[in-house]
């Protein structure tokens, strides 16, 4: 294979065109590598920090930590602790990997960024397998396909390192994929139970089901049958025996409450979500449209199906109630499929099809430059949450921090449930959020805690429209700056009401 074949030196416009194509090609290759680059050394930076960079990191913290503790994490709501709607398989990879170094946010960053990373090798090993020529090229164009992944950390809000489950659910949905694009019959019973792997790190995985079962059946329809029977009787059995082994509060979580949730309000998905990902549909269309022919027809369709579904998961997980912009991480992993076959398949052409790829792929990466600035902590960030732990460690009882996960641990005092989990069993209207009321009722009037620190927005949450609590007086007097306490990422929620029980 060659990305510049030999034109005839009688007529030098193919030259030309071949010229422009090594030109840009160099020009992709370069963009991706400095984006890989890039997200490396921020990430590396942001690995060790021992503060939340989102909002939510340290609820999942004190997640693992129970299972450390040998406490269940799917349970009656209480204020002590009310289950996110996860999937528990990245706590317990969490828990065992905090038993080496230490409870906190380097052991599910590190899942995290490990996640990641296998998620944009695994996307260079299926486009470089499509090649049809020799490595050379095969490798650099792998390359740029993992890239693509991983450039995608601007886009959606830094998540791809974040103490957070989306990494670990796509990386086991691309080894699903590798099994069952070079399927045997034992490699589709293993993706049945590899897919259960991915529902069991977030069960956004379920929604791919449909699209691998039919793209699998362009490529034998008698294992996609075994695929999906396999998959069917893995997720029966372990549903079946966390719900046995939870009294039904794992189903409660995480089918329950969320489809009773209402649809996400004012999305525009395809017009503000994914406008800086418009080259990539571009060139999921192109995909299609010229892998059509005999020899690659199979291919194309089953990669289209696991594309469509793909962005079908992004889309749907996007429109959920509580959906941000991480739910284009699915289609970051379509994308860089697509494109890399794309080029793979393009690289002997000698239309001008190879060219507008080639233009969309470097318009792609152009679009996914951000200031990188903006994803490191400041000096006065970390100032800020030092002092409030400070401050919180000298209080002398109990606290209540729904808002501030893994705060109220790192200060050697007891955790409480997180303000999302609320919101959350809130919205549903289900059974499980009376009993957290109850639970919450209990503790105000026995005045259980000495502080309580309550974030905007999101405050009415716990007051109503009240500014206080009985029994309660407002902290004015704070020896610290409650705007550096702000997340770099997700909800910009900060404490905004210290409430000091009275005597």
């Amino acid at each position: 294979m060659s990305m510049t074949p030999d034109a005839p030196a009688n007529n030098p416009a193919p030259h030309r065109k071949m010229e422009l194509r090594r030109v840009m090609f160099w020009v992709l290759l370069a963009a991706a590598v400095a984006h890989t680059i890039a997200y490396l050394f921020i990430t590396s930076q942001r690995i060790v920090y021992p503060f939340e960079l989102e909002w939510m990191e340290g609820a999942l913290v004190d997640h693992t930590a129970r299972i450390l503790a040998g406490l269940d994490l799917y349970t009656e709501p209480s204020t002590d602790h009310v289950s996110y709607l996860y999937t528990p398989l990245y706590y317990y990879l969490a828990a065992l990997a905090s038993s080496i170094t230490e409870i906190g946010y380097l052991p599910l960053r590190m899942i995290a960024s490990i996640s990641s990373l296998g998620c944009a090798l695994l996307i260079g090993l299926a486009v470089r397998q499509e090649a049809q020529g020799s490595g050379e090229w095969r490798n650099r164009i792998a390359v740029i396909a993992g890239s693509v992944f991983l450039a995608g950390f601007w886009i959606v809000d830094g998540w791809h390192d974040l103490a957070r489950n989306d990494g670990l659910f796509l990386l086991l949905t691309l080894v699903t994929i590798a099994l069952l694009r070079n399927s045997t019959d034992r490699r589709v019973v293993a993706a049945g139970i590899v897919v259960t792997l991915a529902f069991l790190a977030k069960q956004t995985a379920l929604m791919l089901l449909p699209a691998l079962a039919i793209g699998l059946a362009f490529l034998s329809v008698r294992r996609a049958i075994v695929f999906t029977i396999s998959t069917s009787i893995s997720l029966a059995v372990t549903i079946g025996l966390y719900c046995l082994l939870t009294d039904g509060w794992f189903f409660y979580f995480v089918f329950q409450v969320p489809s009773a949730h209402p649809g996400a309000a004012g999305i525009d998905f395809f017009g503000s979500d994914m406008q800086r990902l418009w080259p990539s549909l571009a060139i999921a269309g192109l995909f299609f449209l010229t892998g059509l022919e005999s020899a690659n027809r199979r291919t194309t369709l089953f990669y289209s199906s696991v594309a469509a579904g793909l962005l079908f998961a992004s889309y749907m997980s996007r429109h959920h109630a509580g959906g941000y912009i991480n739910a284009l991480m699915p289609w970051l992993v379509g994308a860089g499929l697509l494109l890399g076959i794309t080029l793979q398949r393009l690289a002997s052409s000698k239309t001008v099809v190879p060219i507008a790829v080639l233009a969309l792929a470097i318009t792609q990466f152009g679009l996914m430059v951000k200031d990188p600035r903006g994803f490191l902590p400041s000096a006065d960030h970390r100032a800020a949450h030092e002092q409030l732990q400070d401050y919180l460690y000298n209080i002398p009882g109990s606290i209540f921090l729904p808002f501030q996960g893994h705060t109220a641990a790192a200060v050697n005092k007891p955790t409480s449930m997180h303000a999302m989990a609320m919101h959350d069993l809130q919205l549903s209207q289900t059974s499980g959020y009376p009993v957290l009321l109850k639970s919450l009722g209990v503790a105000q009037s026995e005045k259980r805690f000495d502080l309580i620190v309550l974030n905007d927005p999101h405050t009415e949450i716990f007051l109503g429209q009240a500014d206080t609590l009985p029994g309660y007086q407002p902290v004015t007097d704070l020896p610290f700056d409650l705007e550096h306490l702000r997340p770099l990422h997700g909800m910009p929620t900060k404490p905004s009401l210290f409430l000091m029980r009275i005597e």
